[in-house]
């Protein structure tokens, strides 16, 4: 009986708490949810019926709904009952499979009429975003930008341009995918430079056009993410001396040509090779050369393999790798990409017979030692992963 007692005045307790809470804290508390979610709290009473209409973010992904045609519906449903006075300050908008055009302006026109103190904007799409960019080109509050433009049909390679009229003056966080840099002149293009506070930058699958240099100067940045998955072979100027992190992703073609570069502590690497590609990178070296110090080293054993491609490395790498401050080491075991694993397999067999058919081993010999070869103390750390 004093069991029953306790449960049925907690639940009373419980009651009485969320009765006495404020629209304010319900709403800061919504806030955290998906918008589907919080449209979801208006079945509880009769207060909370219009409660997520005064919502200031926008929570929208399509993987939250069975279809992509109740996901449509649903947002462009939520855009017509939001209550029209309330800003946006955060909007996040994911949704895979070709976009219809008149609900990509749709989103486009309400973010716009409704961004007044936007800071963040997260647009995932497959399609063109022509009426995302007004959006935000002069935002005056915007400091968190993610832009994800997926190109339209299996085997379209088609790219949005990245335009130079891009005025954010507090943005210090950017994310861009599948964009395409356009130089104006002299084969140098920098779309950055107005950018002055930013700090946080990736860049995803994106490509120049016009150009064989890119240039990231900033005083600011701090950390640099570049996932690259083809073989274009331009060059990367890089001039930023408050660099902390610096991490690549994919087939590494580009040239690095880094000043200022001293203040990297941390590297993050996980290369690998086009199938269609048989011609190994040899850039992995010349990068570690110019980021020479580096505290903390992360590496997947395709980036290992992709290092042992280059020829005579073990020979000639040490007289230009020096990494003395090194302290920790990591090595990400995963399988092999299928290009990689496609170009061990073709070395393996141009070996004479005599040397057998060995499967090459996860860690290439000698490669992990070429690394530490100056940091004697460093922890060295073997991590079992999955691709």
């Amino acid at each position: 009986m004093t069991i029953q007692h306790i449960t049925k005045r907690g639940k009373h307790d419980e009651e009485d708490r969320l009765s006495e809470f404020s629209d304010c804290i319900i709403i800061h508390i919504l806030s955290f949810l998906s918008t589907k979610d919080a449209v979801r709290t208006c079945i509880l009473s009769k207060r909370w019926e219009h409660i997520w209409k005064y919502i200031s973010n926008l929570r929208l992904h399509c993987s939250n709904f069975s279809s992509l045609k109740s996901f449509d519906k649903f947002v462009s449903r939520i855009l017509s009952l939001r209550h029209s006075k309330i800003v946006l300050q955060t909007v996040y908008f994911e949704r895979s499979g070709s976009i219809e055009f008149g609900l990509l302006k749709k989103v486009a026109n309400y973010v716009l009429s409704h961004s007044a103190k936007l800071d963040r904007l997260e647009i995932d799409v497959k399609g063109d975003i022509c009426h995302i960019l007004p959006c935000i080109s002069s935002s005056q509050t915007l400091t968190s930008l993610r832009l994800s433009v997926s190109p339209k049909g299996r085997y379209n390679y088609w790219r949005t341009l990245f335009p130079n009229s891009l005025d954010l003056p507090v943005l210090t966080c950017l994310h861009l995918g599948n964009f395409v840099f356009c130089a104006t002149d002299g084969g140098r293009i920098d779309p950055f430079s107005a950018f002055n506070r930013l700090s946080d930058l990736i860049i995803d699958n994106c490509s120049v056009k016009g150009a064989n240099i890119l240039c990231m100067l900033s005083q600011t940045l701090v950390s640099l993410t570049i996932r690259n998955h083809s073989f274009h072979n331009y060059q990367i100027e890089l001039s930023a001396p408050s660099l902390r992190t610096f991490a690549f992703t994919g087939t590494p073609y580009q040239t690095l040509l880094g000043t200022n570069l001293s203040s990297v502590k941390k590297v993050i690497i996980d290369a690998e090779m086009l199938a269609n590609y048989s011609v190994p990178p040899l850039v992995l070296l010349s990068w570690l050369s110019s980021l020479a110090n580096i505290e903390s080293l992360t590496v997947s054993a395709g980036t290992l393999q992709v290092l042992s491609l280059a020829p005579d490395i073990l020979k000639d790498a040490p007289a230009r790798l020096s990494l003395r401050s090194l302290r920790s080491v990591k090595v990400m075991l995963k399988p092999l990409s299928y290009g990689l694993s496609m170009t061990l397999n073709t070395l393996r067999l141009e070996k004479p017979i005599t040397a057998g058919f060995e499967p090459y081993p996860p860690i290439p010999n000698g490669i992990l030692d070429l690394l530490c070869r100056n940091s004697q103390s460093a922890d060295v750390a073997i991590i079992e992963c999955s691709r």
